[in-house]
């Protein structure tokens, strides 16, 4: 992988973290502009959280779209720890 490109494991922390905010964030009763603005509050502090930034991410998506079995691997084992963790 090129370098600023988040490793798989640090795809799957963010991918997991995003998808469970998805997830809560299309529960509340709010209009898009203010679900995008909490959506793009909430992304920041993900990324802050795991070391990264919307930029690396995007970049890293990407790359890993580009490796569609690795990209399979990563979102299988996302859908897994999320499943799990139900």
């Amino acid at each position: 992988m090129p370098d600023g490109i988040l490793d798989e494991a640090g795809m799957i922390s963010v991918i997991i973290d995003i998808q469970i905010l998805d997830a809560a964030q299309k529960s509340l009763p709010l209009s898009g502009d203010k679900q995008k603005a909490m959506q793009d509050t909430t992304y920041t502090i993900i990324y802050n959280k795991h070391g990264t930034t919307h930029a690396e991410f995007d970049s890293s998506m990407r790359v890993y779209s580009h490796y569609p079995e690795k990209m399979g691997a990563i979102m299988e084992e996302v859908a897994k720890r999320i499943n799990k963790s139900k």
